[in-house]
């Protein structure tokens, strides 16, 4: 059996909607699935259909935690052509 590796970066946010709306406007990236309370939970999970790296936008609504980025907190996307 084959395992298949894939890397998925969560990060609680205070909003899944504006946080997915801003890196699907921006970068092009599309929801691939979305929850809503589930154990208090909803969440927006974000990449390209068939890549094994997504980005996960979560918010707690029983304990929301307030997003405190810091200057080492980096998202790094290397795009080989300007067009794509």
């Amino acid at each position: 059996m084959r395992m298949t590796i894939q890397l998925r970066i969560v990060r609680p946010v205070s909003s899944v909607k504006r946080s997915s709306a801003m890196y699907c406007d921006g970068l092009g990236l599309r929801e691939l699935d979305r929850f809503v309370d589930h154990q208090g939970f909803d969440a927006a999970i974000l990449g390209f259909p068939g890549l094994p790296y997504h980005f996960a936008f979560t918010h707690c609504r029983d304990y929301p935690v307030i997003p405190a980025p810091t200057v080492e907190d980096l998202a790094v996307f290397y795009i080989p052509e300007p067009t794509e």
